[in-house]
């Protein structure tokens, strides 16, 4: 846990230096495929920042697989979903505090599940919505999105951040696979800004080969 701890607090505190000209305020941790782990480490890069004493704003916009609301225990009645849905729902009445412990942070969940939320991201009101979200006191907002392959969910967000992380889950994802992802993405513009791993399993270095 403390090796973890010191992992992604070296992270936090590589942020500011990767743009010196522009802040990064809008990040994202995305990945390949699914089970990568990039909820767990938007959640864990975001609870550190908070206790670094930034001011940090989770927001779940993976859609087809909300996970934020049930790792940090909240209700997920009024989300992002509902924010797009209704242009006149206050940002505030989505905001939700996940625990007193965490004063800095807060979260936005996925919302609602709605059958036409491909459209909803793609729409010219998601492109508000994330600009009206930046305008907010926050240091930090991390988006949730989905994983990069197979489904156009994570471009059309990614193209609306400052920047995003590609999580690599080594050992169980085809290696060719990364590699895929930041090709498919460049296509429309979008770079990594950096590359994380995760799940590394010692003294199996030269196992990485499929």
């Amino acid at each position: 846990k403390f090796r973890l701890q010191e992992s992604v607090r070296s992270i936090a505190s590589t942020l500011k230096f990767l743009n010196i000209d522009k802040p990064l305020k809008n990040l994202s941790f995305s990945s390949s495929i699914p089970g990568e782990g990039k909820s767990n480490i938007s959640i864990l890069l975001s609870i550190i920042l908070s206790q670094m004493g930034y001011k940090v704003l989770i927001v779940d916009a993976d859609l087809r697989r909300p996970q934020i609301h049930q790792r940090l225990e909240l209700n997920n009645i009024f989300g992002l979903t509902n924010l797009l849905s209704d242009n006149k729902l206050p940002l505030e009445d989505v905001l939700q505090k996940p625990s007193k412990e965490f004063d800095n942070l807060s979260v936005i969940t996925a919302g609602q599940k709605v059958p036409n939320f491909i459209n909803l991201l793609s729409s010219e009101r998601m492109k508000e919505v994330v600009s009206k979200i930046g305008t907010l006191d926050f240091d930090y907002i991390i988006y949730d999105t989905p994983p990069a392959l197979g489904i156009s969910d994570a471009r059309i967000i990614l193209n609306y951040l400052d920047g995003f992380f590609l999580i690599v889950s080594l050992f169980n994802v085809n290696r060719n696979l990364p590699k895929e992802s930041i090709n498919n993405l460049s296509l429309s513009g979008i770079k990594p800004l950096g590359i994380l791993t995760n799940i590394v399993n010692e003294g199996s270095e030269n196992k990485y080969n499929r």
